[in-house]
């Protein structure tokens, strides 16, 4: 912990453009300061009858002030050009500094806002520098964690130790995780080996659990929302290593090469080992939510993936299997329904957000998870996923709540939850395809099923956050069991 900073000192350059763009600004600000950086802004340094000018010449100049935010907005972009109003007064002073090789890194331009083409805005003197897009809110998260690890030099991606060849043949873009070694190899090996598929997913499985597992949750103070900025932290942490698990089996799903499921299965059983990891008493708690984020993930997006490329084998699978868990609370070897890897972790996540970003979310794991979404699988197949994995736990009188569910693309006043693999069963092609995964061998169990649901008022009733006016649609409001496989 020695080696930890302090503090660093930064100024935020700004345009006042309107109310909604500085409230932007001052949540940043006190993201940023809450995350360790000393901010200067003149929301709350600049004092009646101190000159603007000089405040800002020595906000630029100030040696102590070690990075100067550049936030770029259209009206910031008009007035640097301009050079115009106090913005032209900043930038008349930075540009200068902007040109000498010694101050080239103290000025970081902070994208606000795009243009129609999703072009980010910059003034002209910026136009080539790097910057950080904060414009999305979809991307921020990641986004902001590398502004935070450039402002205190901790990059993301880190130098390797030096290896012993011929062992490993490096370039340019070596990343220090195994789990990206073991995805390069299969994309080098399994059009040529596919027999060997198998040996492949054992070896990346265990490379994601090794590195996980070499994780730590670390707390810095004893609030609730400490513990959810552990937890936010850890998530980012183990990024890397979710987006080579999705990258690997979105190449797997996709050759239709057959493989054992119960590898999968072995995996997430083996990956509950985590949850007895670092800590007892109230330690322990956020520390086992912090790895039940993880699972939870990792088990979402496998069946996200499996649900994009129709793999309903896996699918059954997946929601069929027991999981004889390793965690200590599994003391009598008892299998487990998927539903145990639901975690929970919303109150601590939600302090977090309304400490640091002043923002009250409905769902915080929602956002959570959707703040990082990948190319690989859409916001909206996410969502889908959740709520399948809500509507097969339901029909077998288990629960998932499926926080993502307000992120639904096309939610409607208590329409939430049409899902395509659902509303397709109409067609009798459709419903032999995916009948099993929802544990039902004909067209008849499942309508039973349904009616029963329908008419028992216990079974039957809707889910959603309290205080929201959008719920998620029992199962038989989505797909009418009457017309289960009516069409070809």
């Amino acid at each position: 912990m020695d080696n930890i900073p302090s503090s660093i000192k930064v100024f935020i350059s700004y345009s006042q453009t309107n109310p909604d763009h500085q409230d932007w600004t001052i949540r940043l600000a006190n993201r940023l300061v809450s995350d360790g950086v000393d901010v200067k802004l003149d929301k709350w340094d600049l004092k009646p009858g101190h000159d603007l000018h000089k405040f800002m010449e020595t906000m630029v100049s100030d040696l102590e002030i070690q990075k100067v935010l550049i936030v770029c907005d259209k009206t910031y972009v008009e007035k640097a050009n301009e050079r115009k109003g106090g913005v032209g007064t900043e930038t008349a002073i930075i540009t200068p500094g902007i040109y000498k090789k010694s101050d080239q890194e103290k000025f970081i331009p902070i994208v606000a806002e795009k243009d129609d083409d999703g072009n980010a805005i910059l003034p002209i003197y910026l136009e080539s520098r790097l910057y950080f897009d904060l414009s999305d809110e979809s991307t921020f998260e990641m986004n902001y964690e590398e502004l935070l690890r450039n402002l205190f030099q901790r990059p993301s991606i880190s130098k390797p130790a030096l290896g012993r060849p011929p062992k490993y043949l490096f370039d340019e873009a070596v990343n220090t995780y195994k789990t990206s070694i073991a995805l390069k190899r299969l994309e080098y090996q399994l059009d040529r080996h596919p027999e060997r598929l198998n040996g492949f997913i054992q070896e990346f499985l265990d490379s994601v659990f090794e590195e996980i597992s070499q994780l730590e949750i670390s707390r810095e103070g004893n609030l609730m929302s400490d513990a959810g900025k552990a937890l936010v932290s850890f998530v980012n942490k183990y990024t890397p290593i979710r987006n080579d698990f999705i990258l690997f089996f979105q190449k797997v799903i996709r050759s239709e090469i057959k493989f054992e499921f119960d590898l999968i299965v072995s995996f997430f059983e083996k990956m509950t080992l985590l949850l007895n990891n670092k800590g007892s008493g109230s330690h322990y708690a956020y520390q086992y939510e912090g790895f039940l984020i993880a699972i939870h993930e990792f088990f979402l997006y496998m069946v996200a993936l499996s649900l994009k490329y129709r793999s309903y084998d896996l699918l059954e699978n997946l929601f069929s299997s027991l999981y004889f868990t390793k965690d200590r609370e599994n003391y009598n070897n008892e299998g487990k329904y998927f539903t145990y890897f639901l975690s929970k972790s919303n109150e601590d996540l939600a302090q977090y957000y309304q400490h640091a970003e002043q923002q009250s979310y409905p769902s915080p794991l929602g956002h959570l998870f959707t703040s990082r979404i990948t190319k690989e699988v859409s916001k909206q197949e996410l969502v889908e996923a959740d709520l399948l994995c809500h509507y097969v736990a339901e029909l077998n009188s288990k629960y998932w709540f499926p926080c993502l569910y307000i992120y639904f693309d096309q939610a409607r006043y208590r329409e939430v939850g049409k899902i395509e693999i659902l509303y397709r069963m109409i067609s009798s092609r459709h419903f032999e395809k995916v009948k099993n995964l929802f544990g039902f061998d004909n067209v008849e169990g499942f309508k039973k099923k349904l009616n029963e649901m329908k008419s028992d008022p216990n079974a039957s009733r809707q889910y959603g956050i309290p205080g929201r006016w959008d719920r998620i649609l029992a199962i038989y409001q989505v797909i009418d069991p009457e017309k289960i496989g009516v069409e070809k």
